[in-house]
Order: C-alpha cells, then structure tokens, then sequence
C-alpha cells in the first residue's frame, strides 16, 4: 500500500478509526525502533543512521500523538492529510525510517481493520 492509499482510506474513516490508527502505529513503532536498535537486517546502519532513524521515528510518533489529541478534543478535521504530510517529512530525513515505515504503517492499518 502506498501512503497516498493510505491517507485516502484514513480519509474515508471516521475519527474514532483514525485514532485507533494512530494508537496501532504508536504501538508498531515500538517494534520498527526494536529492528533499528537491534540492526540484525540492517547490519550496513551506522550509528549515525541508527541514532537518525530514532530521533526522527520519535519525531513522528510525537506528532501523531498530537494529532490524535486534536481527534480527542475534536479540535482538527484533516487528521488523515497531516498524518501523511508528517509521515512523508520525516521519511525524508531518515533511509532507515524509510525502509521500515511501509510495513510498520500496513501492520498498523491491518490491525485498525479488525
């Protein structure tokens, strides 16, 4: 799935989907930071890029945190959008990010359409 099918399904949920969706990939991102930290498939990572791939999955997951406190307080309309455009920033600033958010944000949206 690519991100902009993903930000057109979150688009088509509600905001009680679209929250569960930022809970689910909150809790997916603790298993992408394990593949950073451990590094067994990612043995050509430095530590730079090591250390880049969690300060900028941190970055993500503080944002859509944010965003799912906007859902809560129904204080903002286009979650599903933000969620791409910040998804999409930060994968720019990371390989190892990039590599590992596709089938951290499938596994998320799978466990989302349960």
């Amino acid at each position: 799935m690519t991100l902009s099918e993903l930000i057109n399904t979150l688009n088509q949920k509600d905001a009680s989907f679209q929250k569960r969706f930022i809970e689910n990939f909150l809790k997916e991102s603790i298993v992408m930071n394990r593949c950073f930290w451990d590094n067994n498939e990612h043995l050509y990572a430095t530590d730079k890029e090591t250390i880049e791939a969690f300060k900028w999955a941190n970055e993500l997951n503080h944002r859509l945190w944010n965003l799912h406190f906007d859902l809560e307080n129904k204080s903002e309309l286009n979650v599903a959008n933000k969620i791409g455009d910040n998804i999409n920033s930060y994968m720019k600033h990371s390989i190892e990010l990039k590599k590992n958010l596709p089938s951290t944000l499938q596994f998320a949206l799978n466990r989302t359409l349960k």
